[in-house]
């Protein structure tokens, strides 16, 4: 739920929960560990005009950046890669159009209320666009999105960032997915003399594929974040407080089904290092309560879908 909370609907516009605990583990003391979110509820609608005709959704959605979906049933893994929690807005509110303008060409584009909002704080629209090109074999696939707008509470500061998806399926069961991810904020940062600067981040995520039958695929994703200015994982964008900036990720999983295909179960085991740290504060990693710039994980979880 921390993660789709949207400020004006989960949580207030001065970013304290609306009904979550206030307390807790999370946001330094101020979010609980557990709650409740609502991260989709929209309208579509489809007009016959043009060709293909267009598709418009108007509420509170998910976001259009990334190859990770708010949805479990929607992913491979059960956890989640760094770009999709800090690096693009994770839910929109507003108004998309979705258009297939030729046989393998998708355009879509919009308006809304600004990363994970539902109400702007400062009253300004983001703006969200992109395409999708297919090859008429159906096998590769490129995707770009952009999604851009002024998301500081003053409205002063624009926020720009863009992903571009490659698809590739090799046949024989084997997929490859490349994601790259950049971001840019002016007046984020604080540099080492002490003035706002421009806030950047940045990455690189892959995914590895392999359908072994018609129950068990096994998958493989690595995954490098630069959050060079430490403005959107740890939040503390100051640069003479904080060295590092790196964040790496390899993930290694399987998703396995029923004979029925309405049970599905992802265990996975992931590795992740960070070279943050920040000496003057005694942190010596952003792991292990700050203490470690490793952690070791192992999961599973379990899906159950109507039959």
């Amino acid at each position: 739920y921390y993660f789709t909370s949207a400020t004006g609907l989960e949580n207030h516009l001065d970013g304290t929960p609306h009904w979550n605990s206030g307390t807790g583990p999370r946001n330094g003391g101020n979010a609980g560990l557990y709650g409740i979110s609502m991260p989709q509820f929209y309208a579509e609608t489809f007009t016959p005009i043009g060709g293909s005709g267009v598709t418009t959704r108007i509420g509170h959605f998910e976001g259009i950046l990334g190859a990770e979906s708010l949805r479990a049933v929607g992913n491979f893994f059960y956890s989640h890669s760094y770009v999709f929690q800090y690096g693009q807005p994770i839910t929109n509110t507003g108004m998309m159009f979705n258009s297939v303008i030729a046989p393998d060409v998708e355009m879509l584009g919009g308006f809304t209320q600004g990363w994970n909002n539902f109400e702007s704080p400062n009253g300004k629209l983001s703006y969200v666009g992109g395409v999708a090109v297919r090859s008429s074999s159906g096998d590769q696939r490129i995707r770009l999105t952009v999604q851009s707008g002024r998301e500081d509470a003053a409205g002063l500061n624009p926020r720009t960032s863009y992903c571009l998806l490659f698809d590739q399926n090799f046949g024989g069961g084997l997929r490859y997915l490349f994601e790259h991810d950049l971001g840019i904020q002016d007046d984020a940062a604080i540099n080492d003399a002490g003035q706002l600067d421009e806030a950047m981040w940045y990455g690189i995520t892959q995914y590895l594929m392999y359908v072994v039958d018609s129950t068990t695929e096994v998958g493989m994703r690595f995954e490098w974040f630069r959050d060079q200015d430490n403005a959107r994982v740890l939040g503390v964008p100051i640069a003479r407080l904080v060295d590092g900036g790196n964040y790496f990720g390899l993930t290694m999983g399987a998703r396995l089904r029923n004979s029925t295909g309405n049970i599905i179960v992802r265990p996975e085991l992931r590795w992740d290092w960070s070279d943050v740290s920040a000496p003057d504060l005694n942190v010596n990693g952003v792991y292990d309560d700050f203490s470690d710039k490793n952690q070791f994980t192992a999961a599973v979880d379990v899906i159950l879908l109507h039959p």
